[in-house]
């Protein structure tokens, strides 16, 4: 098996900052989004760009467009607002799985000295 101790406290500490490391990642992707949700949200278009002076469209009113946009628009805001949601949960979970680690290999590192010295 070789000589590298896989309990050494700097391994442990290496794999738990590089969890906290990419926990930072997501809540700095959450905040990304949460900009792009805010902005998304106060973009509207009045009545006036859909209208369509076409033949070949003529037929399909402004309001009509209007509607599918606000449709579009609507699920496209509610998105961005799930995905600030979701990206904070995947900083939060990583958080606490670094520090379940730590705590678990306190334990052990307990557990095992008291093993090996009978106390």
């Amino acid at each position: 098996m070789g000589d590298f101790n896989y309990n050494s406290p700097q391994v442990i500490r290496a794999a738990t900052d590089a969890i906290r490391k990419e926990s930072k990642k997501w809540y700095r992707l959450s905040d990304r989004m949460e900009r792009i949700h805010q902005t998304t949200s106060s973009l509207t278009l009045e009545l006036t760009a859909f209208m369509v002076v076409d033949p070949a469209t003529g037929q399909i009113g402004a309001a009509d467009l209007k509607s599918a946009y606000e449709q579009v628009h609507d699920k496209l805001t509610m998105l961005f607002k799930q995905a600030t949601t979701e990206f904070e949960l995947f900083g939060d979970a990583l958080r606490r799985a670094a520090d379940a680690y730590e705590r678990s290999d306190a334990n052990s590192a307990i557990n095992l000295n008291e093993i090996w010295t009978g106390k």
